[in-house]
C-alpha cells in the first residue's frame, strides 16, 4: 500500500480540531491518484461527529479513495448499536461503494465488550486476504492466525438478519 505521509499528518492534525467532509476533499485535491485506506477512528456520533456516520462524509471518503480502496470505521457495539450499524451499512452503499462489511472483535474496555470496525471498497469486494504471508510472518502472534482473519467477516444471524430487513431486537439501542 502507499503511505502518504502528508495527508496523514494532515488527518491527524486536522482531527484535533475535527477531521470533516471539507478535509477529505482537500486530501484527495493533494492526491489525484487517490488513497488506499482511509482510517476514521472517530468518537462516537453525537455532536459534531455525526457528519462522520452521514452518507455525504462516506461520499467524500469514495472520491478520496484509489480504485480498489477501503474506508474502516469504527462502528461502535453490536449488541448495543445495531441501529448505527445498520444505517452505517446503507449510508456507505448509498455513497457508491461497491462492498460493505463489518468486522466484530472482543474490546473489554469498551461497553458490552464486543465492538465492530466497518469496511466499504471502491469498486470492489472485500473478499480474501493474503493467507500465504499469514502463514510465513516472521513473529509470533498469541491470537492472530489464518483461520482467526478468515473468521473475522463472519456475522452473526442477528446482524444478518438486521442487514436484511429485519427489526433491531429488543434491548438495542438505534440512533436518535
Amino acid at each position: 500500500m502507499k503511505l502518504h505521509t502528508k495527508i496523514l499528518l494532515g488527518l491527524v492534525c486536522g482531527a484535533a480540531v475535527g477531521v470533516t467532509a471539507d478535509t477529505l476533499d482537500r486530501v484527495a485535491a493533494l492526491v489525484r491518484a487517490g488513497v488506499d485506506l482511509i482510517i476514521v477512528d472517530s468518537t462516537d456520533p453525537v455532536g459534531p461527529a455525526v457528519g462522520l456516520f452521514s452518507q455525504g462524509f462516506f461520499q467524500t471518503c469514495r472520491k478520496a479513495l484509489a480504485p480498489g480502496g477501503i474506508v474502516v470505521q469504527q462502528s461502535e457495539s453490536p449488541l448495543l448499536h445495531l441501529g448505527l450499524l445498520r444505517d452505517m451499512h446503507a449510508a456507505m452503499r448509498g455513497a457508491g461503494f461497491a462492498d460493505v462489511k463489518s468486522l466484530f472483535f472482543p474490546q473489554p474496555v469498551y461497553p458490552s465488550g464486543w465492538w465492530s470496525a466497518t469496511l466499504a471498497r471502491k469498486g470492489e469486494v472485500i473478499a480474501g486476504f493474503r493467507e500465504e504471508a499469514v502463514e510465513r510472518r516472521p513473529f509470533v502472534t498469541r491470537y492472530y492466525n489464518a483461520d482467526i482473519h478468515r473468521a473475522a467477516l463472519a456475522q452473526p444471524e442477528f446482524f444478518r438478519n438486521l442487514l436484511h430487513g429485519g427489526d433491531t431486537p429488543k434491548g438495542h439501542q438505534t440512533p436518535p
